[in-house]
């Protein structure tokens, strides 16, 4: 178990880290967040708080377990009964609200649960310091929608993580979207092989 505040393995009923109480079981915090179809949830379950704390280590700019929670409490309830098809066509287009653009997608497929790709897909947008603006689930998936910072290269733009549940498989769809320019030195290439390459390698247990 971990701490719901600090993101810190505690045993204990108080974490040894923060001195905050932990929530036992039974407090409204699901079991196994492995099976549950609710992602906010999921997002909340302090397993997957310790989870996320691992990889936002790796990153140069870590995050909070408070900063976390406050940045994925955003699920739309009234897209959770839609199919992500209908959903993609509502959330993806913000890069039309961006003027002049450019931006690459790629796919691949997983053996992983939607759960699973999920979480995966949290960690790495927290390693990779793409900040996470907000996620939306679907009835057969789910988006996450990240920001890709600016450089020498590039304007800042977003990228969009698009996970839907098909029978024996996940189908992981990532875009980019860069901003104010018609080319991106690569930049949008490289994003996305990092978070494909990822979803296919890192572990979480």
């Amino acid at each position: 178990m971990f701490c719901h505040n600090c993101g810190e393995k505690a045993n204990e009923a108080f974490c040894a880290q923060c001195g905050t109480k932990v929530l036992s079981s039974d407090s409204k915090i699901i079991q196994s967040w492995r099976k549950e179809s609710d992602y906010q949830k999921i997002v909340n379950h302090p397993d997957v708080l310790g989870i996320v704390k691992k990889y936002s280590n790796e990153s140069k700019k870590q995050l909070t377990a408070d900063e976390f929670i406050g940045k994925l409490d955003l699920v739309v309830g009234a897209f959770s009964g839609v199919p992500l098809g209908v959903l993609t066509e509502v959330i993806v287009p913000i890069s039309k609200k961006l003027g002049l653009k450019t931006g690459k997608s790629k796919e691949i497929q997983l053996q992983n649960s939607i759960q699973e790709a999920f979480v995966k897909s949290i960690c790495i947008l927290t390693k990779n310091k793409h900040k996470i603006e907000e996620f939306h689930q679907a009835e057969n998936g789910v988006i996450l929608v990240g920001t890709i910072e600016s450089d020498f290269w590039t304007w800042g733009g977003n990228i969009v993580i698009e996970l839907e549940q098909n029978e024996d498989f996940i189908t992981a769809k990532v875009q980019s979207i860069i901003k104010g320019q018609i080319y991106d030195w690569n930049k949008s290439k490289k994003v996305i092989h990092k978070i494909l390459s990822d979803l296919q390698t890192i572990e979480i247990t």
